[in-house]
C-alpha cells in the first residue's frame, strides 16, 4: 500500500470527515449532522490557531486516514502532561477499514520522521501523550503500546476506565501513576451529559439519552461541552455525583438508559 501525507488545512478538512462517520445512513440522524458540523469548525479553528490539525494519508486520491493532534496547552488533558509547553496531545486517530491500522503507524512514523510535532509546538517536542481504552475499537491501548508510548497515568473515577500513554520522544522511562476523577454534581437528579465539537459521537449520545429520558418525573437534563469549560473530555454522563451508567450507553436500549437513571434518582 503506497500512502502520501498532508498537513490537515482547511483544504482538506472535507476529506478528513469522509474516512470518519461513514456508516450506512448515519447521515439522516439530526445529532450526527449537528455533531458532523460543530467537528467541522472545531477543525476549522484549529487550523486558524495552529496551521495545522494534525496529518492526513491518502491511498492515491483517496484519503484513508488521519491522526489529529493539538499542542498539550489547548487540549483538557493538558494538566496532565509532564512538560506541556513541550507535549502534543493526539485528540482522534483513524482509518478506513481498507487501509487497517497499518495507515495509522505509517502516519505516526512520517509524523516522527518529519519532526512534524516540533513544527506545530514551535520548540523541541519531549512527549506526546494520547488517551486510550482497552479491548475497545476505537481508542486502541494495544496499538500505541505496541507503538512505543508508555503508561502515564490510569484515570479511575467512571464507569470506564481510561489509560493515558505517553510516548517519550527521547525514550526515557515514564513513571505511571493513578488519578481518581470525580463526577460532575449539577445537583439534586440533575443528569449531567458531556459532549466536545471533536468529534460527532458525543452528539448522537447526548441526543440517544435525551429521547430516552424525556418524560422521567423529577429529572432535568443538562448537556455540558467540557473543552469550553476548560474539564477534561472525558467525564461521563453523571448524576448526583454518580455515574449514570454501568457500561457504554451506546450499546444501551431506551429502557435499559430508563431503568438505569431512575435507580441513580434520589
Amino acid at each position: 500500500m503506497a500512502l502520501r501525507f498532508e498537513d490537515i488545512t482547511e483544504k482538506n478538512v472535507d476529506d478528513l470527515l469522509s474516512v470518519c462517520g461513514n456508516m450506512p445512513g448515519i447521515g439522516k440522524n439530526p445529532h450526527f449532522i449537528e455533531g458532523r458540523a460543530a467537528r467541522r469548525q472545531w477543525l476549522l479553528e484549529t487550523i486558524e490557531k495552529s496551521g495545522t490539525a494534525g496529518m492526513l494519508a491518502y491511498e492515491e486520491a483517496l484519503p484513508v486516514a488521519f491522526v489529529e493532534c493539538v499542542p498539550a496547552h489547548a487540549h483538557p488533558l493538558g494538566p496532565f502532561a509532564a512538560d506541556p509547553a513541550r507535549t502534543a496531545v493526539i485528540d482522534c486517530a483513524w482509518y478506513r477499514q481498507s487501509a487497517g491500522v497499518a495507515a495509522r503507524k505509517a502516519i505516526l512514523d512520517e509524523m516522527f520522521a518529519r519532526k512534524w510535532f516540533d513544527k506545530m509546538l514551535g520548540k523541541k517536542c519531549k512527549y506526546v501523550d494520547v488517551l486510550t481504552l482497552k479491548n475497545a475499537p476505537i481508542m486502541q491501548y494495544d496499538f500505541y503500546k505496541e507503538y512505543g508510548f508508555q503508561d502515564a497515568i490510569e484515570l479511575r473515577g467512571h464507569a470506564t476506565v481510561r489509560y493515558l500513554l505517553r510516548y517519550a520522544v527521547k525514550g526515557e522511562k515514564i513513571a505511571p501513576r493513578v488519578e481518581q476523577l470525580n463526577f460532575c454534581d449539577a445537583g439534586k437528579n440533575v443528569l449531567v451529559l458531556g459532549i466536545y465539537r471533536q468529534c460527532h459521537m458525543p452528539f448522537m449520545i447526548a441526543g440517544k439519552v435525551r429521547r430516552a429520558v424525556e418524560g422521567i418525573d423529577g429529572l432535568t437534563v443538562k448537556v455540558v461541552d467540557y473543552w469550553s469549560t476548560s474539564n477534561p473530555a472525558l467525564c461521563e454522563a453523571a448524576i448526583n455525583g454518580k455515574p449514570a451508567f454501568d457500561g457504554p450507553v451506546f450499546f444501551m436500549d431506551d429502557e435499559q438508559i430508563r431503568e438505569s437513571i431512575r435507580a441513580k434518582m434520589i
